[in-house]
């Protein structure tokens, strides 16, 4: 058991509130740690005490305290941003069903990166980088930013890629995607996405600054980026 996972138990329930709550107020989350059952969320009912889920900690221990849940605002969906590696960070959505809090398809697997590909051979080509300039993972992350309705999730994706500047030896940039995706769930959980964009420079920029990330939204020193989730 990582020390990180033990020591945010341990502050969480010396604080003795949870973790996070729902925005009614019906349910609350807290993190548990203990040798014989590992990490994981304890999603409970506030009023009765009852537990009506265990949600996995899937950020491999030395990331849980990373983890964020957003809520929708009639508190019948959450969102769980976690991350899972020093490069990769991606989100689970939950709803609210039958008494308990049931994991939803995945939204990574389920759209794909299509979107984002497209968007890096542009500014491959309009850098002038050739298919064969050498590419490195900086960072990949999805995260559900926000609800904008009970039904309604804002999906940012934020891939970084370094890539080898050409005719400049091992000399490396990095090109850094931003993408929203707004996606809609029905009664039942099932969900499609109802529009997909690539975030302009501009808007990638903003973000970024709100973040405090990058100095600039296709230039990010590695060693700067902050991982936490926003």
């Amino acid at each position: 058991m990582f020390p990180l996972v033990l020591g945010l138990a341990a502050a969480v329930a010396k604080a003795d509130r949870p973790l996070s709550v729902s925005p009614d107020g019906r349910f609350a989350i807290r993190f548990v740690a203990d040798a014989k059952n590992g990490s994981y969320f304890r999603v409970f009912n506030r009023k009765t005490k009852r537990r009506i889920a265990r949600i996995a900690d899937e950020s491999g221990g030395a990331f849980s305290a990373l983890s964020k849940f957003v809520w929708a605002p009639d508190s019948n969906r959450v969102a769980l941003n976690f991350q899972s590696g020093i490069r990769y960070a991606t989100t689970n959505v939950y709803q609210f069903q039958k008494g308990t809090f049931t994991e939803l398809k995945d939204l990574e697997e389920g759209i794909g990166d299509s979107v984002i590909e497209t968007e890096k051979i542009r500014l491959r080509k309009e850098g002038g980088f050739p298919p064969e300039s050498s590419e490195r993972r900086v960072f990949d992350r999805w995260f559900v930013e926000r609800w904008t309705d009970p039904s309604t999730a804002i999906l940012l994706v934020q891939s970084i890629r370094a890539v080898g500047i050409p005719e400049k030896g091992r000399e490396m940039t990095d090109l850094t995607v931003w993408v929203r995706h707004t996606v809609k769930f029905d009664d039942e959980g099932v969900w499609k996405v109802a529009k997909s964009e690539v975030l302009s420079n501009k808007e990638a920029a903003a973000l970024a600054a709100r973040e405090g990330t990058v100095r600039s939204p296709r230039r990010l020193v590695e060693n700067e980026l902050d991982i936490s989730q926003p």
